[in-house]
């Protein structure tokens, strides 16, 4: 059926003649019921197979009975179309149609019976969810008359490709501006001089495209990006905060290193602009804006398991589940994970000092840069409109992410010291457990003297351990002592004393030295007779 190529046709069943073509499944029913009215009939699209073939997600297979009801062109678009192209199947099923997206959307659903939703009102996209598969196909109404139109008020190039939604190979691609050369060339090009003034956010959308697909802005893409910048500022904080989280969980060192290239840094993230240029002394061998470089990347070996260190992949799997969980805002615990690195040294530029030592060298310091830190990675947040929930977790990790090398370079941690490590900094101990072993590897450009390094990496997992084993609420261990107990055995009213009392019992508790409700009144009642001003 090759003279049928890239179109629709209605077979009569029985003998697989063809009735009727069109460029819908509904058209080509139609043009078949004219010829045979009383002809039982199927209804298929038959792909060019001129082309090679190109490796496409099951799911659209499965779109197979559902887009021949359809009756208008469906387009497949975006990241699908792109990875296919570099030889990847991607479940990023993104379509366009010439009118009706939202109305094609509930059509698709209601026949595959999933849910469907509106996405997007004004721009007519709509949301089919396919739950048991985890993948969503948004169908939207092409953004100007024709599909070549529609390409063409695309951002770049590679975005400027479409593909009949049931076609298999290239020789259907639809690739008005050669974006498909660009993509297997390495080149980031602007598919219109208007595509920044259109959508400033399209400016960071090339970075993240930049990253993820290893490619270089052209040199007339690299121009208008930098010439363009302010136009950020006409764009909605969210929608700015969200392209920053998708560069971040894409490459975050490479990210901002191209924030700085193209001039967006300041613009985007102006308190990480202010690190530039801020010396620090060893063991540091970076300034710090390059150091906060380094701890991305080696955070982003860590967490893909690229670094061959003893004992390194179980703690990476063990912390997985807080990751991967969901946090207020519809982000994860790795967006976290990732501006708690980002802004862990911000208070740097606020904090340094220099010393001049005996032998005319400049020693640095930066008292308080933790709190500092955080307190500014607080203000920032808020500014970037994340939950709060969000902000005070990653203000949090900001605020703790020296403690563990404290306590490395101290005296042997106890238990009592790990048990105030989790009781100070909750979860977001979990994080700055993580974000501190990125921090000790970009501070030495590995693990450096191996003495130091293995005391640090044992304390690190006798801290994780401590919280897996006590400290975690999935752990239920009852306490020895409530409030109650001791109002009754001591006598005493309520109030802050209680509370005090009950930490010092749990802290106790977790170290071994009371195991039973009367040795906890006795310790109680011992630290009551020392305080008498305060019973």
């Amino acid at each position: 059926m090759d003279e049928y190529a890239g179109r629709w046709v209605a077979l009569i069943r029985e003998t697989d003649l063809v009735a009727g073509i069109g460029e819908t499944g509904p058209a080509a029913f139609r043009a078949a019921r004219r010829n045979r009215p009383k002809a039982k009939l199927k209804i298929r699209y038959i792909p060019d197979q001129s082309g090679d073939v190109l490796p496409l997600s099951a799911t659209l297979g499965q779109l197979r009975k559902a887009l021949a009801r359809i009756d208008q062109p469906v387009y497949l678009v975006g990241g699908a179309v792109r990875d296919a192209i570099l030889g990847r199947v991607s479940n990023d099923l993104d379509f366009v149609v010439p009118a009706d997206g939202i109305k094609t959307a509930f059509k698709i659903g209601d026949f595959l019976r999933v849910p469907a939703f509106v996405l997007d009102e004004e721009r007519d996209v709509g949301r089919v969810v396919l739950r048991k598969q985890g993948i969503y196909l948004d169908i939207a109404t092409f953004r100007a008359g024709t599909l070549e139109q529609d390409l063409f008020d695309r951002d770049f190039t590679m975005n400027a490709i479409a593909l009949p939604a049931l076609a298999t190979t290239t020789a259907e691609l639809i690739d008005p501006l050669n974006g498909g050369e660009d993509l297997k060339n390495g080149r980031l090009r602007l598919a219109g001089d208007q595509a920044f003034i259109n959508d400033p956010v399209r400016i960071l959308r090339g970075v993240r495209m930049a990253l993820k697909y290893d490619i270089k802005p052209e040199p007339e893409t690299a121009a208008a990006m930098k010439n363009a910048v302010n136009l950020l500022d006409q764009v909605s904080i969210e929608r700015v905060r969200d392209e920053l989280l998708n560069i971040l969980n894409t490459d975050g060192a490479g990210g901002i290193q191209m924030l700085f290239e193209y001039q967006l840094l300041e613009v985007v993230l102006p308190k990480i602009q202010d690190l530039i240029g801020i010396q620090q002394s060893e063991p540091h061998f970076e300034p710090v804006f390059e150091h906060t470089i380094s701890v991305l990347r080696w955070l982003k070996k860590l967490l893909n398991q690229t670094i061959e260190i003893d004992r390194l992949a179980p703690v990476i799997e063990q912390l997985r589940p807080h990751l991967e969980r969901s946090v207020t805002g519809n982000l994860q615990g790795l967006d976290l994970l990732w501006l708690g690195a980002l802004y862990h040294d911000v208070g740097k530029a606020e904090t340094q000092t220099a010393e001049i030592n005996d032998d005319e060298s400049t020693r640095y310091r930066f008292f308080g840069h933790d709190k500092v830190g955080s307190k500014i990675t607080y203000d920032r947040l808020r500014h970037f409109h994340l939950s709060s929930e969000a902000v005070t977790h990653s203000a949090d990790i900001v605020a703790g992410h020296m403690r563990p090398l404290l306590l490395a370079n101290g005296p042997k941690v106890t238990v009592r010291a790990k048990h105030r490590f989790w009781k100070k900094m909750g979860t977001a101990g979990l994080d700055i457990c993580l974000l501190s072993i990125a921090d000790n590897l970009a501070t030495h450009n590995g693990t450096g003297d191996a003495e130091t390094w293995n005391r640090f990496f044992q304390t690190v997992s006798d801290l994780l351990e401590h919280w897996f084993t006590f400290e975690d609420p999935a752990v239920k261990r009852d306490p020895l002592v409530t409030g109650r107990d001791l109002i009754d055995g001591l006598e005493m009213k309520g109030g802050p004393e209680i509370g005090r009392l009950l930490d010092l019992i749990e802290e106790a508790h977790v170290a071994g030295e009371v195991n039973s409700l009367a040795e906890a009144i006795e310790l109680a009642r011992q630290s009551v007779q020392k305080r008498p001003d305060e019973a």
